[in-house]
Parts: structure tokens; sequence; C-alpha cells
């Protein structure tokens, strides 16, 4: 019986995973070209399996294959070059055990005299001596740094040259992969060399496969529809299919966590509520990558006020992929690069380049969304107050009681505080209300210093919500009414709520609240 996996290689025969073939195919022609590569993507997100989906095809097409793991050699093999000839062959005959290969061919590879980089070199020419042998290194850049793997790059970059030049004998091709900066480590040309004078890189020989690791709702809907079949579920496989890519962006892990989740722990609720549950309990367990990503951002101050401003305060940060710490939050998979039409109308504002940043997905905005809530001093938000309105969640009871609480939480604080705070106060508010009703989650592409939109979903309806926040020069209130109305015609809905933190000295300090007809759209205005 086939399963839903998230731990592991996922194998086609034995668990439900999208259809990798293709992008598998793409490699193999760069292999073809006898092309050096490295493979550099966030934890996560499917390396280990497309390496091993490239393995079959490359195997089936006559490529020797040798598929290994730097993350299993001990850690003394990156100390001693005599232990990682050893930690290498042994690593490169177990692979051979399950490649196309005759046994005499294994016997030849398991030369264990070997016990400095450049026989390991020699040693290797000799074995790939009229054969095609392509050599795959998962957990490439586990040591980077390591004098004997930069001796080791040095010599499978010198042969490569050789063998382009001279014909010497050489893996046909190469496969790096890993997370962090293969194709940027630099080789000093004496590495034995204390203090060398001049480096090369693994750049002029490599090509970096820049292929998109993330899946479509197409791609999702295929493995779902396969699922269906086999276990006769009732299932609405182009709708669940997209609201799970609303909420992972394609991610093969948090996607298949959450199909896992709502296959074996929620009786299979395949619906718009099951999907709901799965993501709250996803949000809620001791998760080692949502926890490793959070721990990532705690250790990178730049990285944590880079986070705090996307989602939060809104303020324009240019995406500037040389910057360590931006790089750093694409490495681990938690930024990308957004050019929408906010961002767009701010850099026109700004006179700067419109190219900004936002969170990679859903998923991500929910889990530092209550991050930064928890970092908070908040006063806490009470549990007794009454937001239903005949039984049911009130939306406009909500705001009313916030601005309530708002006035009540914010008297003796500075202008600054609550200008930095405002919208982690509402947020921490809502998402008392939220645990017990659906979920709520921000569009960080929209987020700006004036602006931040969020949606609630309850009991299968959306709540679109809009905090402005007014300091100094702010815009007109038609043009801030018709913003909301075009972004309430680009969501599909009829009403939005708007709530307006007014924090200029001449505002008028009473709570107010009032409905505004717009372009055919209702939004309820709660001046806080």
């Amino acid at each position: 019986m086939k399963k839903f996996n998230t731990t592991g290689t996922c194998v086609p025969e034995e668990d439900y995973m999208v259809d990798i073939s293709g992008r598998a195919t793409q490699i193999k022609k760069l292999v073809d070209n006898r092309l050096y590569l490295v493979i550099e993507k966030p934890p996560k997100l499917g390396k280990t399996t497309m390496l091993a989906a490239l393995e079959r095809v490359l195997t089936d097409s006559g490529y020797t294959v040798i598929s290994i793991n730097f993350g299993h050699l001990d850690g003394d093999c990156f100390k001693w070059e005599e232990i990682f000839c050893v930690g290498f062959i042994k690593q490169a005959v177990n692979a051979l055990q399950f490649a196309v290969c005759d046994r005499d061919y294994i016997k030849h590879w398991a030369d264990y005299n070997i016990s400095d980089i450049d026989s390991l070199g020699r040693h290797i020419g000799r074995m790939c001596k009229g054969k095609k042998v392509v050599l795959i290194i998962d957990g490439a850049d586990k040591n980077r740094d390591s004098h004997i793997f930069l001796r080791f790059l040095n010599m499978l970059r010198t042969r490569y040259i050789a063998s382009e030049i001279i014909g010497r004998d050489a893996f046909h091709s190469v496969i790096l992969a890993g997370v962090n900066g293969i194709k940027s480590i630099k080789i000093p040309e004496n590495v034995s060399a204390h203090t060398p004078k001049t480096y090369n890189t693994m750049s002029n020989i490599t090509a970096e496969y820049s292929g998109n690791m993330l899946f479509t709702p197409a791609e999702t809907a295929a493995m779902l529809k396969e699922y269906k079949e086999d276990n006769i579920v009732d299932m609405d496989i182009a709708a669940i299919s997209q609201a799970i890519h609303d909420y992972t962006g394609g991610h093969p892990y948090l996607m298949s966590k959450l199909c896992k989740c709502i296959d074996e722990d929620l009786e299979r609720d395949w619906t718009a509520d099951g999907l709901l549950t799965a993501v709250k309990l996803l949000l809620g367990e001791k998760n080692t990558m949502l926890a490793s990503i959070i721990c990532a951002v705690e250790n990178d101050a730049y990285l944590y006020e880079l986070v705090y401003d996307i989602l939060i305060t809104g303020e324009y940060r240019k995406y500037e992929p040389d910057v360590d710490f931006i790089s750093a939050g694409e490495r681990i998979g938690l930024i990308k690069q957004t050019d929408g039409d906010i961002i767009s109308r701010i850099a026109t504002e700004l006179n700067i380049t419109s190219n900004g940043m936002c969170l990679a997905n859903r998923i991500y905005e929910m889990l530092f969304c209550n991050y930064f809530i928890s970092q908070m001093d908040i006063t806490p938000v009470p549990k007794d107050i009454n937001i239903n309105c005949g039984g049911k969640f009130s939306m406009e009871r909500c705001l009313e009681r916030f601005a309530e609480y708002y006035a009540e939480t914010s008297a003796g604080r500075n202008t600054e505080y609550l200008e930095r705070s405002s919208r982690v106060m509402f947020l921490a508010y809502l998402k008392e209300y939220m645990s017990i009703y659906g979920l709520c989650y921000i569009d960080s592409g929209n987020t700006n210093m004036c602006r931040m939109d969020i949606t609630a979903e309850i009991g299968g309806e959306q709540y679109i919500i809009e905090l402005r926040t007014q300091s100094g020069r702010s815009q007109y209130k038609d043009d801030i009414y018709q913003e909301f109305a075009d972004y309430l015609e680009s969501r599909g809905k009829m009403k939005g709520y708007l709530a307006v933190f007014d924090f200029r000295h001449d505002a008028d300090e009473e709570r107010r609240a009032e409905y505004i007809e717009i372009d055919g759209k209702t939004i309820l205005e709660v001046a806080v």
C-alpha cells in the first residue's frame, strides 16, 4: 500500500509523489554534454529524491553511476587523506553493487591501498577508461572548508581540464549536490601551502542546475488523482490541489506533510476544513524543519530584521542576493524575490529598482507571524470577549472589540513603540480567536509601511482585512478605499474590513466604525 512519505527518499513504487522524471531528464541532457553540475537547493526540497530519480534515468541510458553521500563519511575522513581515500572507495564500491556493471569492475574499484588524493585521481582515471562513469555526491557541502575536501575538488577539477585538453581519463560528469555555496568554494592552487596566494573555483568548470524544485497545482493534482483511484475517497482534486499550493507554494516536504496528515490523522477529510486543520496541526507540532528555520533567523540579527520588515512593518528592502543575510534567507528557502504591483508602486515613489522580497510560502508567513507574536511584550488578549452574532463568528464585532482592547493596551505607550507593534497586537488578538474558529495569514507580498493585508479563514469563508497605518504625510482616504477595493476585486471578494491606526498628531482620537461603498464593494472601516 502506497503512502505519503516525509522522511528520506521517496520511491515511486512505494510512495505517493509527484512525477519528477521530466526534471531528471533535463539534468541528463546536461550530463550528456559532459557538464560538471552543481545542484544547490534549500533543505527538504527533494534533492535526494531527485538524485535517485536521476540515477535511474542515467542507468537506463547506459551510464555507470556512482552515487555517494559525503554526509555519511566519518569526520576523520576529512582530516586525513588516507582515511578519506578509503572511505570514498568504500562508498563507490557499495554504490556499484546497485549499478549495472560486472563483478570484476567492482573488484578493481576496491583498491584500499590508495593513501593520497593524487593516487586516488590516477585510480579514478583507470576506472573511467573506456566508460561513461558519472559521480553523484550528495551532501557535498558538509565539509566544504576541509583541507582534504579542497584537495579532492582540485583533483577533480584538474582531471576534468586535462580530459578536455589532452584526453586524460576522468569522470564523464560529476554532480555536486547540497545546500550551501558549493559553486563558490575557493580552491587554493597549492592546497598544501599555508598561505596560498591564488585560488581556483569550481564555477569555471561547473554548470548550475537552476530548475524549479517546487511543484505546480497540476503536478499535485496528478499525484492526488492516483491516490483517489487507489483509496476511493471523496475529493475535489482541482480545488484541494490549488489550496495545498496556496499554503505551501509547491514545497515538496510541506505538501507531503499536509497530505500525510489528512490521510492518516484526519480520517481522509480532503475538504477545505480538513486542510485548514492539517495546517494548524503542522504549525502546532514540534517540527524539526520549521524549528531549524526559526533557529537560523534567531541566530542572525540582520535576517531577523529582514523577515520582520517583510512580514510586519512592510519597510521596503531591496532584493540583493549577494548580501550575506539575504543569501542566507534564500539558502534555507525562507525568502524569495517578488515584483508585484505594490512593490513596483513603492519603488516608483522612492525612485529605486522595483525588486523586493517576500516569504516563500503562506505556511512560513503563518509560522513567523506566530513567532513574532510570541516575542512581543503584549498585554494578554481577553478570552471571555463575545465576538459572536446570532451564534456565528462576527468579524464586525471582532474589530470593534479589538478597538476597545487596543485603546486599553496602548495607553501610556509611546508612538514609536506603537508604530512598530500595532500590527503584531492586532495579529495576536485575531490569532486568539482563530485558534477557536479557523486561521489567518498575511499576504507578505502586498505588505508595505502603510498597509498589511490579512486573510482569515473561518468555516469555509474568507474574510479580507486590511490594516492601514497613517503617520506624517499619508494618502487621502479616497485613495486608500480605492486601493483596498482593487485588492478585494483581485481576491474576488465583495466585502472587506479596514482597520486604521492613525498616529498623526492631529488625528481624531474617537473610535468609530462606518461602512463605505466603492466600486460595488462594501468596506467596514474601524478607526482604532
